[in-house]
C-alpha cells in the first residue's frame, strides 16, 4: 500500500475538523442565517388567512350562545344552559352571569336574535341533524341516494340487486317493487352508455334462479367500495346516536373556526395521520376528514380495513408521519394541545423538530464535502451560500414534506460514504451509508439508484463492512418504510400503487383503485366525492405533449435549469467529478452521474401523460429537488475554475442572484406557482 494511501485512510479515522476555523466559522454562521430565515416563515405564516370569514361566523356564534343562555335559563333546562355557558366561558372568556341576573342584557340577546340578518349556526345544524335524523320511506331514500349519485354507479345498481333480493326473501312485496323499478329506471336513463350497460332490469322471476342468486351474491362478497345507500342509511343512525346538545355544539365550533391550518392539501394529508396516530391510535383519518372541514385534503385514499368497513386515509407513505407523531405525542402529553385545538402552536414547534433542525444537520453534512474536495475558500463559501440561500429546497421547509428529508439523507449517506472511499474503518460510517442512503429511498422512490450504486462500490472498497454492517441497516430502513405502510394499509406496497390518477378510466372500474371513494360529511350531511374522480386543475390532468413537459421541467416554467440556473455549472461539473485525482470524490462523481440519469429519465421520459404535472401547483420541479444540494456540490470543479476569473465570478454571483429570487418568490407558500408560470399567464401565454 502506498504512503499516500496509508496517510489517506489515517486522516478518514481521525475525528472530523474543518481545514482551517475560519470555514468552520462561516459554516455555522451561514447555517443559522438559512435556518433563522425559514425559521421566520414558519412562524410568521403557515396559515391561509380567513380570520375575517371566521370572525363573522364566530361573532354570530356568540350572540347565539348569549340567546341560548337566556332562554335555557327561563325554561329551567339547566343541562342545556351548563353547556351554553361553558362554551361561552372557554371559547370567548365571556363571563355569562349577568345574562342570567340582568334583565337589559337578556332582552339585549333576545333582541340581536329578531336582529339576526342570517341563520345562526348552532340553530342551523341542529336543524340539519333533525332532518338527517328523520327516517325516510324506501323510495325518498332511494332519490336521495341517486340525486347524490355521480360517479360509481354500478355499485349502486349492485346494492339495489342485493337489496331486491333481501326483500324478495323477506317477503317485503312493496319495498321489492320499488327496487325493481329503480333498477328499470337506471337501465333507461343512459341505455347507450357504459354505466347503462351495468343495469340490466330484474324481474322477480329472476330472482328465483340459482345463477342470478349467486350473482347477486358474489358481488356482495367481493365489493371493494362501501353502496351508496347503506352509506346514506349509516348516516341517520350515526346522527341518531351522536344527537345531543353537547354533540352539536363541538361541531359547530368546529366549523365555526374556519382558519385551514397548514399550507396545502398535500402537507394536511401527513398531518391527519400524525393526528389521527397520536389523538385516535389509527391511521384511519375518517374521525378528522369526516367531522372537522378545515382539514380536507385531496391527498386521500379509501379502501376496506381489516374489519371490512370503508375507511380513508392519506396516500403518502405512512412511515414520514409515524416518526412526526412521536415527538408530537410527546407534546401532546406535556401540553395537552391537539393539532385540533391548537394547530399552529403544535405545528410550528413540530416544523422547527422535524425540519429546522435535520435541515441543519444536512447542510453541515454538505459542508463537510465542500470542505473536503474544496481547495479554494471561495468556492467552498460561495457554493455553501448557495446551498443554504438559492435552491427551492428551502421554499419546502414551511412544510411537512417528503423532499426536505430526502435531500438531508442524501446529503449524509454522501458524507458517510466519502469517508468510507478515504479509507475509513469504522463499522459505523458504513451502517450510515445504509442508513442514511435506505432513507432517502424511503422519501423519493428512484434514490433507489443511489442505494444500489453506492452499495456496489462500498461492497467493491471492503466486502466485509458493507455486507455485515451497510446490508442490515438498509434492511432495517425497508423493513420500517414497508412495515408501516402494512400496518396502515395491510399491504406492502404504498397507496400509490392503487390507482393513482387513474380513476376514471375504464380500466380503473376493474381494479381495486383506492383513489375512487367517497363519504359522508358528519357535520352537514353532504356526500364528498374523491377529488380525483373529476379533477378541476389542468396540471392535474397532465401535460400531453413529451416534449412540452420536457422542455418546461427543464428550462421552461417549472424549469430545473431555468429557476435554479446555478445548477448550469452541475452539468460540465459532475462529469468533471468523475475524473476527479481524488478516488473519494470520483467514486461519488461517478454515483451521482448514475443517480441523476436514472432519476432524470424516470421522472422526463418514463411517466405516463397523467402524471406529467410538474410536481402539482408548486413552485418547483419538485420531484428532483433533494438532488440540488448534491448538485451544487458536484459543481465544485468548475466553480473553482471560474472563480479565479472575474468575468467567473460576475457570471456565478448573477447566476446565483437569479436562484436566489426564484428561491424567495413563493416565499410565504410552496404550493404556489413559479414566476415564470405567473408571468406566461400575465401576458397571455397558456402554460399547459
Amino acid at each position: 500500500m502506498s504512503s499516500s494511501t496509508t496517510s489517506t485512510e489515517s486522516e478518514a479515522s481521525q475525528p472530523p475538523k474543518f481545514r482551517t476555523p475560519l470555514r468552520a466559522g462561516i459554516t455555522i454562521l451561514l447555517i443559522l442565517l438559512g435556518l433563522g430565515q425559514i425559521s421566520g416563515r414558519i412562524f410568521s405564516i403557515n396559515a391561509i388567512n380567513m380570520l375575517s370569514v371566521e370572525q363573522m361566523f364566530r361573532n354570530d356564534l356568540l350572540d347565539e350562545l348569549k340567546y341560548l343562555v337566556v332562554t335555557a335559563h327561563e325554561s329551567s333546562n339547566t343541562e342545556d344552559l351548563a353547556i351554553y355557558e361553558e362554551t361561552l366561558r372557554r371559547e370567548f372568556r365571556f363571563d355569562p352571569e349577568p345574562l342570567r341576573t340582568n334583565p337589559a342584557l337578556a332582552a339585549a340577546a333576545k333582541t340581536a336574535k329578531e336582529k339576526a340578518t342570517r341563520k345562526w349556526p348552532i340553530q342551523a345544524r341542529r336543524e340539519n341533524w333533525d332532518a338527517r335524523r328523520k327516517p325516510l320511506a324506501t323510495d325518498a331514500l332511494l332519490r336521495k341516494v341517486i340525486a347524490e349519485t355521480k360517479y360509481r354507479k354500478e355499485d349502486l345498481v349492485a346494492e339495489l340487486r342485493w337489496l331486491a333480493l333481501e326483500a324478495f326473501e323477506a317477503n317485503k312485496t312493496d319495498d321489492l317493487q320499488v327496487y325493481l323499478q329503480t333498477l328499470t329506471g337506471l337501465a333507461s336513463t343512459n341505455p347507450d352508455s357504459n354505466e347503462g350497460a351495468t343495469t340490466p332490469q330484474l324481474t322477480e322471476e329472476q330472482l328465483r334462479e340459482p345463477e342470478v342468486i349467486e350473482s347477486i351474491r358474489a358481488a356482495k362478497r367481493e365489493a371493494k367500495h362501501h353502496w351508496p345507500i347503506e352509506l346514506r342509511k349509516r348516516d341517520s343512525q350515526r346522527i341518531e346516536e351522536l344527537y345531543s346538545t353537547r354533540a352539536i355544539v363541538d361541531m359547530v365550533l368546529k366549523e365555526t373556526n374556519k382558519q385551514r391550518p397548514f399550507l396545502s392539501g398535500n402537507d394536511r394529508s401527513r398531518w391527519l395521520t400524525v393526528r389521527s396516530l397520536v389523538e385516535h391510535g389509527t391511521f384511519e383519518v375518517n374521525s378528522i376528514l369526516e367531522y372537522e372541514p378545515a382539514w380536507d385534503s385531496v391527498d386521500i385514499v379509501s379502501h376496506m380495513n381489516a374489519k371490512g368497513e370503508q375507511k380513508l386515509y392519506s396516500s403518502k407513505p405512512p412511515l414520514q408521519a409515524t416518526l412526526i407523531a412521536i415527538p408530537y405525542w410527546v407534546l401532546h402529553k406535556a401540553t395537552g394541545w391537539t393539532l385540533g385545538d391548537h394547530p399552529f402552536e403544535i405545528g410550528r414547534i413540530l416544523l422547527f423538530i422535524v425540519n429546522i433542525v435535520p435541515l441543519g444537520l444536512g447542510w453541515w453534512c454538505c459542508a463537510r464535502l465542500l470542505d473536503e474536495w474544496c481547495e479554494e475558500d471561495l468556492t467552498f463559501v460561495v457554493l455553501l451560500a448557495s446551498i443554504c440561500f438559492a435552491t427551492l429546497l428551502s421554499t419546502f421547509n414551511v412544510a411537512i414534506n417528503n423532499h426536505t428529508w430526502g435531500a438531508i439523507s442524501a446529503a449524509a449517506a454522501s458524507w458517510y460514504a466519502s469517508k468510507c472511499w478515504r479509507g475509513s474503518q469504522a463499522w459505523s460510517d458504513f451502517a450510515w451509508v445504509g442508513f442514511w442512503s435506505a432513507f432517502t429511498f424511503t422519501c423519493e422512490l428512484p434514490a433507489a439508484s443511489m442505494v444500489g450504486m453506492f452499495g456496489l462500490l462500498l461492497l467493491w472498497r471492503a466486502p466485509r463492512q458493507t455486507l455485515l454492517v451497510g446490508t442490515p441497516a438498509v434492511l432495517l430502513v425497508l423493513l420500517a418504510y414497508f412495515g408501516t405502510n402494512y400496518i396502515a394499509h395491510g399491504k406492502w406496497s404504498p397507496p400509490y400503487s392503487f390507482g393513482a390518477g387513474d380513476v376514471n378510466t375504464a380500466d380503473s372500474k376493474k381494479k381495486e383503485n383506492w383513489y375512487d371513494y367517497d363519504f359522508i360529511r358528519v357535520f352537514d350531511g353532504k356526500k364528498v366525492d374523491s377529488y380525483w374522480r373529476r379533477p378541476d386543475n389542468p396540471l392535474d390532468l397532465g401535460e400531453q405533449n413529451l416534449a412540452t413537459y420536457v422542455f418546461h421541467a427543464t428550462v421552461g416554467h417549472h424549469g430545473i435549469l431555468s429557476l435554479t440556473p446555478l445548477l448550469v455549472l452541475a452539468v460540465p461539473g459532475i462529469l468533471a467529478t468523475c475524473f476527479s485525482s481524488r478516488r473519494d470524490q470520483q467514486l461519488w462523481g461517478w454515483s451521482l452521474l448514475a443517480v441523476s440519469v436514472a432519476c432524470v429519465v424516470f421522472y422526463l421520459f418514463l411517466l405516463d401523460t397523467r402524471q406529467r404535472n410538474y410536481g402539482g401547483t408548486t413552485s418547483a420541479f419538485r420531484q428532483l429537488l433533494w438532488l440540488h444540494p448534491l448538485w451544487l456540490i458536484a459543481s465544485i470543479p468548475i466553480a473553482n475554475r471560474m472563480l479565479q476569473r472575474t468575468w467567473g465570478i460576475v457570471l456565478i454571483g448573477v447566476l446565483g442572484f437569479m436562484s436566489a429570487v426564484a428561491a424567495t418568490y413563493p416565499h410565504w407558500n410552496p404550493w404556489s406557482q413559479t414566476w415564470i408560470w405567473n408571468w406566461m399567464q400575465w401576458n397571455g401565454l397558456p402554460p399547459i
